[in-house]
This record gives C-alpha cells, sequence and structure tokens, in this order.
C-alpha cells in the first residue's frame, strides 16, 4: 500500500503537469502554423497533388487544432486539481466549457467572414452576438465562484483529511488513465476522418469531451458518496451533490447546438455560485449553533 501511494504521489507531481503544460503550447503553435499552412501549400501552384481531404483546404483548421490541444491540456489541469480541491476541480470545468465556446467561434470564423453584411443574415449575427456574451459571462461567473468557496478541511480530524486527500489521489489517476485512452482514440479518429475527408468542423459535441464529462459525472458521484464517509455534514454533503449537477449540465450542453451550449453551461455556474452561496450560509449558521452550545455547556460546568 505505501509503494503504491508513493507511486500516486510520483504521478501527480505538479512538475509533470507544468512540463504538459509547455508541450501543449509547443503543440498548439506547431499545430497552428502547419494547418494553417496547408491550404496555402495546396491552393498554390507549385505543385498539384490530388485526392487531398476538403478539410485540408480550410483556412481556419489551424485554429481548430490550437484551441482542441490547449483544451485537452485543460482537462488534464481539471484532473490534477482533484486532490487539492474537489470544487476546485468544477471550476476548472468551467474554464473548460468558456474555451470551448470561444473554440466555437474559431471554427466557424470562414462563415463569419463571408457573409457579406452581418445585420442582413441575423442568424450569424445572433450567433456571433451569443458566443460574445456567453464567453464573457462564464469568465465572469468562473471568478465569482472561485470567490465563494470556502478554503475549509473536510473534517477536524487529520486522520479523516488525510484518507480523503488520499482517496482524491487514487481518484485523478485513475482518471488520468481514462483520459490517455479517450484522448489516444480521438487522436486516431481525427487523424482516420481527415484521411478519409469526412471530418468536419460543425459540431461542439466531441466525442472525447463528451466522454470525458460522461467519466467525471460518474467519478463526482464516487467523491459524493467519499464526502458522506469523510465528512457527514447534511450541508457539506448536498453542496457536493449539488456540484455534481454542475457536471451534469456541463455534459448536456454537448448534446445540442450552440445556444443549447450556451444555456446550459451559464445555468450550470450559475448553480454552482447559488449552491455556493447557500453553503457559506448554513456553514455559519451551524457554526453559531455550535459556538452556542458550547457557551451553554461551558456555563452549565
Amino acid at each position: 500500500m505505501r509503494q503504491l501511494t508513493i507511486w500516486v504521489d510520483t504521478i501527480l507531481q505538479p512538475e509533470i503537469l507544468v512540463a504538459a503544460r509547455k508541450i501543449a503550447v509547443v503543440t498548439a503553435i506547431i499545430g497552428l502554423f502547419v494547418a494553417g499552412s496547408i491550404p496555402l501549400f495546396l491552393r498554390s501552384d507549385w505543385i498539384v497533388i490530388r485526392g487531398i481531404p476538403d478539410i485540408l483546404h480550410n483556412y481556419f483548421l489551424g485554429f481548430y487544432v490550437a484551441f482542441s490541444v490547449i483544451l485537452v491540456w485543460e482537462v488534464m489541469a481539471m484532473i490534477y486539481t482533484i486532490p487539492f480541491s474537489v470544487a476546485y476541480s468544477v471550476g476548472k470545468q468551467f474554464e473548460i466549457m468558456s474555451l470551448f465556446v470561444m473554440r466555437y467561434f474559431f471554427e466557424h470564423l470562414g462563415n463569419y467572414l463571408e457573409a457579406d453584411n452581418l445585420l442582413q443574415q441575423r442568424q450569424l449575427f445572433y450567433e456571433i452576438t451569443l458566443i460574445t456574451f456567453t464567453s464573457v459571462a462564464l469568465y465572469g461567473l468562473t471568478m465569482l465562484y472561485y470567490q465563494l468557496q470556502p478554503h475549509k478541511p473536510i473534517s477536524d480530524d487529520p486522520t479523516l483529511r488525510k484518507g480523503f486527500v488520499q482517496l482524491k489521489k487514487y481518484v485523478a489517476v485513475l482518471m488520468l488513465g481514462v483520459f490517455f485512452v479517450l484522448g489516444f482514440y480521438e487522436l486516431l479518429g481525427f487523424t482516420i476522418n481527415v484521411y478519409k475527408g469526412t471530418f468536419v468542423m460543425d459540431s461542439v459535441s466531441h466525442v472525447f469531451f463528451k466522454d470525458m464529462f460522461t467519466i467525471m459525472i460518474l467519478f463526482d458521484v464516487l467523491l459524493v458518496l467519499a464526502t458522506l464517509w469523510y465528512g457527514p455534514k447534511y450541508s457539506l454533503v448536498l453542496r457536493t451533490s449539488a456540484l455534481t449537477l454542475s457536471t451534469i449540465l456541463l455534459r448536456l450542453s454537448f448534446t445540442g447546438d450552440m445556444y443549447t451550449l450556451s444555456v446550459l453551461s451559464l445555468m450550470a455556474v450559475l448553480v454552482a455560485i447559488l449552491v455556493s452561496w447557500i453553503y457559506r450560509q448554513f456553514d455559519a449558521i451551524e457554526r453559531f449553533r455550535h459556538n452556542s452550545q458550547e457557551n451553554e455547556g461551558g456555563k452549565g460546568g
């Protein structure tokens, strides 16, 4: 068991996440320039290559690749946040969704630039307005969500706290395994679809992120049960359960169009903010009640 703990701690070292971030940034830059240069090369008269997939003629494929790489790294960063704080890992999910909205904008940038008059093409105008509002709102609401987090341990018992943190580390390592398996599967599918010419940048419901959020729901439920074991307070268990509801709403946001994504993402953040505020009020009442009981006990003695 001790060897397993050492192995888990080694995997979750912050230095590994920092190295992964640098690799992601370099990969995103390379992907941006390579994928962006391919259309220029194919449309030149220097060489003629037949049978090239249509997607490689898209100038904005580079934006898609770059944002996708950064999004994948954000998912990895979210997993590394779990041992530190479940609430903060939920906040990372909101950050991921804000980047998802921005990626959608760059995916469809070609449609926006080709429009002669956006005011006359109301569908595109409404879409741009919604993307702008949603991205800014998610950014601001996520900041408010972080400010409302209580920064308090799950229990006053050091043994229980240590056990809960260790359990979260095991959960994080398991999620990392799922992350790499799904990432490999997504990369393989992306390569095959580009080669066959069947890949289209017209949907925000990518299999990697849909499956990853589904897995996160399962692990969130596990953490709710762990919260009940290590810190059996009604307010704490309800708070963790409600944060799981936010994850479910984010998962459901992948099932529709941009309007569904925006509404459900904002709803998820608002639910988390409301629950966090209620938890702070409830916790203050519980502490006041606890102090009152101690004072009355002292007087009675």
